[in-house]
């Protein structure tokens, strides 16, 4: 898991209810044409259109199925998703039994923390986790992607997640 994210959920709850408000209001095909027209929005901009921008944008099948959605279905769902999303208590989008399960399973994990830990993924974020999941390999840490400041670690990143995996393989 790279740069887990803590759950620190309020404005992406606001957002995804800001989005689920306007689909009501305007449709999930208004939605749509407002991503297209005005590019992805950023957290704070408090436009229509994200967390679910991306998906919605690169995703033909999804936006397909969801202009298939009457308003008020469609703003139910990115409810929905928001809830799942967001849940978990250590790990955003996780569920704190899961976390349990997947520590009873013998899957290889590793944990890379943001470097430098940020707002939304701090490294006590990793410490939570390797708590819960004691077996996983902590790794250093990496800028994350797509800041300025990881295209000059890319190299060295690829080779720890690589040397990972090739010791997983062997394990």
């Amino acid at each position: 898991m790279c740069w887990p994210a803590a759950p620190l959920n309020a404005a992406l709850y606001e957002s995804f209810e800001h989005s689920a408000q306007f689909i009501e209001r305007e449709g999930a095909a208004a939605y749509l044409d407002r991503l297209g027209t005005d590019g992805v929005p950023h957290l704070a901009s408090g436009r229509a259109g994200f967390p679910w921008d991306a998906a919605l944008l690169h995703d033909q099948h999804l936006a397909e199925s969801f202009l298939m959605l009457e308003s008020q279905a469609a703003a139910t769902v990115l409810r929905a998703t928001a809830t799942d999303l967001l849940d978990g208590a250590v790990l955003r989008g996780v569920h704190n039994d899961d976390l349990r399960a997947l520590a009873q399973h013998p899957i290889a994990v590793a944990l890379v923390p943001a470097e430098p830990e940020t707002l939304y993924h701090p490294r006590a974020t990793v410490e939570q986790l390797a708590a819960y999941l004691p077996d996983a390999h902590v790794m250093r840490g990496f800028p994350e992607s797509p800041l300025p400041a990881s295209a000059a670690v890319r190299a060295e990143f690829n080779a720890a997640l690589t040397g990972f995996l090739q010791y997983a393989a062997q394990a």
